[in-house]
């Protein structure tokens, strides 16, 4: 089983629009809701490629109970903290003239300190059954900002691996943990490394944080491009297939993410990892849901990965 964190849970709401319009009224013409957060779009991804998987983290209200629902619909075992409080919403509005997407993302409840211990409790839970963690996405207010290095130093006490997706300060005092693997952005890697890079240099940057933090795999995730990833030994790109019908761009990330930890939770060959995390990346990119892939799609997308050293 493959454990995901999802500590700022969220509900999800997509709004297609003929013509965004800054400062006008903008006439929505599709809407649709879902259980969100990076961390449930891991979950509900693992469980789509034929995986069990557990979701821990906050939720509560009514938005808590479409998450709860969620979860028993996938099959995906819940240790979820109930907090009483309303989770956060998370607005994607997709321009249907020209496809761009403009998300606007709420901060979360404030959580007291007794419902972060009880967190604890039911992570510990979580972590005994699971092969592997995730820990995904940004923290509600009253969390501290070091709360994934603590989570990373905990699960590797009980002997689980972790692989960290996170940004800013959660992400560097995360790394500070050393997981397993870790997955930045490029403007996230830059800003680890506090200057910009250039491609050509990006693969020694790479091997520069991941010996500073003492991480097993150190990627950054290039959009279109694909991802780079850094072992120690060697530094390869992954790059998805050409001229793909890109549908929806929205939880990529995540996707890719949930597809490391398969390959993490396999054995899988850093290579065998890359290809895959790329191959369910676009698939996701390839359905209006966010956060989402057919698992056909991703059999018929592997061979036309490519993965080359760098």
């Amino acid at each position: 089983m493959i454990g995901t964190v999802n500590l700022n849970a969220a509900i999800d709401q997509f709004y297609l629009v003929p013509r965004l319009k800054s400062g006008s009224v903008n006439r929505v013409t599709e809407s649709r809701a879902a259980a969100g957060g990076k961390g449930m779009n891991v979950a509900r991804v693992i469980s789509q490629c034929g995986y069990s998987a557990a979701a821990a983290g906050f939720r509560g209200g009514a938005s808590g109970e479409v998450i709860r629902r969620e979860l028993e619909r996938l099959g995906i075992r819940d240790f979820y903290t109930d907090t009483g409080l309303e989770c956060r919403r998370c607005l994607n509005v997709k321009d249907a003239s020209d496809g761009s997407q403009t998300e606007l993302l709420e901060p979360g409840p404030q959580i007291p300190l007794q419902l972060q211990e009880q967190f604890l409790q039911d992570f510990d839970r979580m972590a005994v059954l699971c092969q592997v963690l995730t820990f995904s996405g940004s923290a509600p207010s009253g969390v501290e900002k070091d709360v994934y290095k603590k989570l990373v130093l905990r699960a590797k006490a009980a002997g689980r691996p972790v692989l960290l997706d996170a940004s800013g300060e959660l992400l560097r005092y995360g790394l500070e943990g050393g997981p397993a693997l870790a997955k930045p952005n490029r403007e996230e890697l830059f800003q680890l490394l506090g200057e910009e890079v250039e491609q050509q240099k990006l693969p020694r940057a790479l091997e520069q944080l991941r010996s500073r933090y003492g991480v097993g795999i150190m990627t950054v995730s290039l959009g279109a491009q694909g991802v780079m990833a850094a072992d120690g030994t060697q530094t390869l790109l992954a790059a998805p297939p050409k001229d793909l019908p890109v549908v929806n761009t929205v939880g990529c990330g995540d996707s890719m993410m949930a597809a490391f930890a398969i390959g993490l939770h396999e054995g899988f060959s850093l290579e065998e990892t890359l290809r895959y995390g790329v191959a369910v990346s676009a698939a996701n990119a390839l359905t209006e849901q966010t956060g989402s892939c057919d698992p056909q799609t991703v059999r018929e997308l592997l061979p036309a990965v490519e993965v080359f050293p760098v």
